[in-house]
Parts: structure tokens; C-alpha cells; sequence
């Protein structure tokens, strides 16, 4: 079993082979490999690079959040919905409390 190239044997190889300097049945018989498998190490160095410069949105990434924190903001929207739903109940009780008034003037 041949030993696995370093990685940085496979990057000037590869890179050679995309300068012109040499082919990829050269690359691939200095890096003691088969050509498919050459071919195989420069897709996956392609698809490296194609992510690696791929347009990211501006500014800091997101931190994850730790698990006490997204409880805690469970939480406060669970809250949040019995407050929204106090205010609703209050609300409709003083329009029914004025249809009662107005009811009982009558």
C-alpha cells in the first residue's frame, strides 16, 4: 500500500498542473498515486477553493448561543405571549364593561 501524500506534496503538484508547469499523469506518478485518484485530490481542492472565496454576508458571524441562554429566551417569549394575551383579555373585558354600562342606562 502506497503512503498518503502530504498535503503540501499535493498542493504544489496540483498547482503545477494548473500553471501548465506539468500534467496530471506527472503529478500523479511523482505523488505515487493513480491519475483517478490525482483527479479525485484536485476536485476536492476546486471545491476548497470555490467555498473559500464564496461571498459571505457582511459583518461578524453569529455565536451560538449556549443552552441556559436559549432557554432563558424561550422563556421570555412563552412570557411575552401570556403578557400579549393579559392585554387582549383587559381590553375586551373594558368593551364589554362599556356595552354593560350603556346596557344597563338604557
Amino acid at each position: 500500500m502506497n503512503p498518503t501524500p502530504t498535503k503540501e506534496a499535493l498542493i504544489q503538484e496540483i498547482l503545477a498542473v494548473w500553471a501548465g508547469r506539468s500534467t496530471a499523469t506527472e503529478a500523479a506518478q511523482r505523488l505515487n498515486i493513480s491519475r483517478k485518484t490525482y483527479y479525485q485530490w484536485e476536485k476536492r481542492a476546486m471545491d476548497g477553493l470555490r467555498q473559500g472565496v464564496q461571498q459571505l454576508p457582511a459583518g461578524r458571524p453569529r455565536t451560538a448561543l449556549d443552552p441556559e441562554q436559549k432557554a432563558q429566551e424561550r422563556e421570555i417569549r412563552r412570557l411575552q405571549e401570556v403578557v400579549d394575551n393579559l392585554q387582549q383579555r383587559a381590553h375586551i373585558r373594558s368593551l364589554l364593561d362599556g356595552v354593560t354600562d350603556s346596557a344597563q342606562k338604557k
